[in-house]
C-alpha cells in the first residue's frame, strides 16, 4: 500500500479541478480570509486561481497556509492548543 505522500504526489494535472472562487466571492462578499489546510492546497489555489487570474477580487483577500493537521506519521503536527492558537492568529491578526 502506498503512503499518503505517494498518493498526493501521484495526482495528475488533469485531476486538478479548482473550486469556483469567483462565484464564492461574488456570492459571499463578506469573505476576506482564505486559509488552506496544507501547502499543496495553497499551491493548487495559486496555480489555478491566482496565476490564471480567474478571480477579479483577490486583492481584498488575506490568503495563507494554516498549520498542518495531518496525522501522517513523520509529519510535524502541533499540539491541539498550539494549532488552535496559530489558526486564531491567522484569522485575528
Amino acid at each position: 500500500m502506498r503512503d499518503h505522500g505517494e498518493r498526493i504526489s501521484s495526482i495528475q494535472q488533469f485531476d486538478e479541478i479548482p473550486n469556483d472562487f469567483e462565484k464564492l466571492l461574488c456570492t459571499c462578499a463578506e469573505v476576506t480570509i482564505v486559509g488552506f489546510n496544507g501547502r499543496k492546497a495553497y499551491e493548487l489555489f495559486d496555480k489555478h486561481v491566482v496565476r490564471m487570474q480567474r478571480v477579479a477580487s483577490l486583492e481584498r483577500l488575506r490568503v495563507g497556509i494554516l498549520p498542518s493537521s495531518s496525522t501522517t506519521p513523520g509529519r510535524s503536527v502541533l499540539p491541539l492548543d498550539a494549532e488552535v492558537e496559530r489558526r486564531r492568529e491567522f484569522v485575528l491578526p
